[in-house]
């Protein structure tokens, strides 16, 4: 009997993984689908007003697309002097910065000093102005593109920087900012330039987190054609067409990973058991890097499993799922590890063998109806009753 019992809660865990890899996946794969849609927006509009892609981005058509990233940017490629200037000195960019020194509620209220580390409202250093920013020793400094170092790495004085980003106030501090000026966005572009596709950095500290997290952005380039005319590359058709930008999602990767589990996933589904996001790119030769974990003991996750390995977090577990996703038209090789532990196997035995198996299915048809309707609230309305049916059902017999 109890043989019987293991090999039905293993065929639960292993549907429940499943389930939960391809929730992963879906939110991912929807807002990036956004990002599409705001890149074929600006390749229709290359002079596209801040001012309407703030409005674009926050309606509530849009709002989906923020489900799980924590933001959308627009990222103009500027090379040499003439081109950066273009950039910092366009009048609405002056106005945003002085409705972020003046605390506008647009802007957040903190936005004086968080924007660029207060860069663009110290008067100390004379009039202050918007500008390219990069790292420095404290903090984000004016960006240096004609520097001997900086010239090596990038081959020329080129900048990508982040002009335009919503929602705004959660963001700032990244606005202006060059991402060449960090080798692993530097790699990121120039392969998101020669394939065309949506390219994953490697896990980064974002510029504008917080608190201690991982997070990576995913850059779609844009093109300029013959004719002058902007379009993206899916196809990886690049020959005869110039890089002008790209439009970037931005992903907190624990804040992914708890909101797309939250919203589809009840606690009691998920007792026993842990979830590990892990990056397998290939230039990481086999080494996966830890990203984001949900329903582990630790509370500082960033600390506990920074180093660790996919045999390090399960290397104690009664059982493990690995679920590798497929993002389409990305670069990306991400691993979900669903761990459950000896208590997951205790806690499903039953005098019927079949339950773990029945409320199992339950949750698969649960995670697919979500997944198509994209609606939490009826996802939970369809679980609870499915699962009293199953439970009568059973109880019956």
């Amino acid at each position: 009997k109890k043989l019987a019992e293991n090999q039905v809660s293993e065929q639960a865990f292993k549907k429940l993984a499943e389930s939960i890899g391809r929730t992963i996946q879906h939110r991912v794969t929807q807002d990036l689908v956004y990002q599409d849609m705001i890149a074929n927006i600006w390749a229709a509009e290359p002079n596209i007003s801040r001012a309407k892609f703030r409005k674009l981005v926050m309606s509530e058509a849009y709002a989906a697309g923020l489900a799980t990233s924590t933001g959308i940017s627009l990222i103009p490629r500027a090379i040499g002097p003439d081109a950066r200037r273009a950039i910092e000195d366009r009048a609405d960019s002056e106005i945003l910065r002085q409705e972020c020194c003046e605390g506008s509620a647009a802007t957040g209220g903190n936005c004086a000093s968080i924007a660029a580390d207060g860069l663009f409202c110290d008067t100390s250093l004379g009039k202050p102005r918007y500008q390219v920013t990069q790292f420095g020793p404290n903090g984000l400094m004016p960006a240096v593109g004609d520097s001997a170092e900086y010239l090596e790495s990038v081959g020329q004085e080129e900048y990508m920087v982040v002009d335009m980003i919503e929602p705004f106030a959660s963001n700032s501090k990244v606005w202006g900012f060059n991402l060449l000026s960090n080798s692993a966005r530097l790699a990121a572009w120039r392969s998101a330039m020669a394939s065309g596709k949506k390219t994953f950095t490697r896990r980064l500290n974002l510029v504008q987190s917080t608190s201690a997290e991982y997070g990576v952005l995913v850059w779609l380039p844009l093109f300029a054609d013959a004719t002058g005319g902007w379009r993206t590359a899916f196809d990886g058709q690049v020959e005869d067409l110039t890089a002008v930008g790209s439009v970037n999602g931005v992903y907190r990767c624990q804040f992914m990973l708890e909101q797309a589990i939250k919203s589809t996933f009840s606690p009691e589904q998920l007792a026993d058991t842990s979830i590990f996001l892990f990056d397998n790119a290939d230039e990481l030769g086999g080494r996966a890097q830890f990203l984001g974990s949900y329903g582990t003991d630790t509370w500082d996750a960033y600390t506990a499993y920074s180093d660790a390995t996919i045999e390090d977090v399960t290397k104690e577990s009664w059982t493990a799922e690995q679920i590798e996703l497929n993002i389409e038209n990305t670069d990306s090789k991400w691993i979900v590890m669903v761990a459950a532990d000896a208590q997951y196997l205790r806690m499903r035995r039953s005098d019927n063998p079949y339950i773990a198996l029945g409320l199992s299915v339950i949750v698969l048809v649960g995670g697919t109806l979500e997944r198509v309707l994209g609606h939490p609230a009826f996802l939970k309305s369809m679980l609870e009753r499915g699962r009293g049916h199953a439970m009568r059902a059973i109880t019956s017999v």
